[in-house]
């Protein structure tokens, strides 16, 4: 059975496409294995180590100021190492929610071919050259952006840039380092559009929800739980958005209240990427609730005129054109349509997902601000 093949309903989305097969050919992994610590190893090696091993071989003496740039740390190191070690736990966060899925299972039998469908789509768009090739010239559209600010600007890193020109370093972290890392980024970010697209297709076939499941969410719950094996990829990115915030907070340039702000703003926007894949299935549990409540105003109506009937002896608006009948009582399943929750996303699962993006900023937050100050407003930011 082929990885991925629609027969056992697996995406597993960190398979397929040029880099992947790239990295399969010259050994640094294999179909059924990720070899993470190898392929960390070997990326860090190129994005990080070679450059502090030109910028200590080299003359202008910029090796102490290479290492005392968060930046070159964030982006360089923990960036691509979490964007390696996340790789693993994304795919298998993935396949577990479809496995679900198919297995309890939430699709109608009839309609299991729309989730083959689905898959056999997503399937096409992981292992899409074009998308790859798109995400590499982001990244090169990227440096030179960047080479451009570092050749204009009179405030670039001195380890970077002396004179307008770049150093050893500097080039080797611009061209190698900075194209690697928006790279792995964008290739990251084109995978969770690939299952935010797959989840999307799924949720228009015809799922066997009730809104009276133990979940709370429909039975469709376990799909927020995906988040958790994006754990590394969050601090990854954190980190870097973190190490460019610090640039900010130790030259004075940022108080609390606009720190605060800039975290708040950081949470909203991992809240929204998270909470992609999950619009669609959230859009059918809206469906479901509001037909079902619409399902039992009318048994509920016949039933507690029934009951009046019994108590009273007749209805106060009597309606002699309607025949008597046995109604069932359909009020538990109205109370559970109420009770059912439309948002598969909160204080009880997201606050883990977004402890681990703040982390970063917290960190650096802390290198400036006392605890006293800081600590109230991080534990308000994860309680919002």
């Amino acid at each position: 059975m082929e990885p991925g093949s629609i027969d056992n309903r697996r995406l597993e989305i960190m398979h397929g496409g040029p880099f992947f097969e790239v990295q399969r050919r010259i050994g640094l992994l294999a179909t059924d294995d990720f070899r993470t610590p190898v392929r960390a190893l070997a990326i860090i090696s190129v994005t990080f180590l070679l450059p502090v091993l030109v910028a200590a071989l080299s003359r202008d003496g910029n090796l102490g100021a290479f290492l005392s740039d968060p930046g070159v740390w964030a982006k360089f190191l923990v960036a691509p190492l979490f964007f390696t070690l996340a790789e693993p736990g994304i795919e298998n966060s993935v396949d577990r929610c479809i496995g679900t899925l198919s297995g309890v299972p939430l699709v109608a039998t009839d309609k299991m071919s729309l989730l083959d469908a689905g898959l056999q789509s997503a399937l096409r768009r992981r292992d899409s050259g074009v998308a790859e090739l798109c995400c590499v010239l982001l990244a090169a559209a990227v440096t030179v952006v960047n080479f451009w600010a570092l050749s204009t600007s009179s405030s670039a890193v001195h380890w970077a840039s002396d004179g307008g020109s770049l150093t050893p370093a500097g080039g080797l972290c611009l061209v190698v380092g900075n194209t690697v890392f928006w790279f792995m980024f964008f290739r990251l970010v084109w995978r969770h559009l690939v299952w935010t697209s797959l989840s999307s297709a799924i949720s228009k076939s015809d799922l066997r929800l009730v809104v009276s499941h133990p979940d709370g969410h429909a039975g469709l719950s376990f799909m927020a739980r995906y988040p958790g094996g994006y754990t590394f990829f969050s601090l990854g990115v954190g980190s870097v958005v973190a190490a460019g915030l610090a640039r900010q907070l130790h030259s004075g340039a940022l108080t609390l209240t606009a720190f605060t702000a800039v975290c708040t703003l950081w949470l909203v926007v991992v809240a929204v990427f998270f909470m992609s894949p999950l619009v669609g299935p959230m859009v059918q549990i809206i469906r479901l609730k509001s037909e079902t409540v619409a399902l039992t105003l009318g048994p509920m109506q016949e039933f507690e005129r029934a009951a009046e009937r019994k108590a009273l002896g007749r209805n106060t608006f009597a309606d002699e054109a309607v025949p008597e009948t046995s109604p069932v009582d359909a009020r538990s399943v109205y109370q559970a349509a109420l009770k059912c929750s439309t948002v598969l996303l909160n204080k009880g699962n997201v606050v883990p997902i977004l402890a681990g993006a703040l982390l970063p900023m917290a960190a650096v937050g802390l290198t400036v601000f006392p605890y006293e100050e800081l600590g109230p407003v991080l534990k308000r930011l994860l309680l919002l």
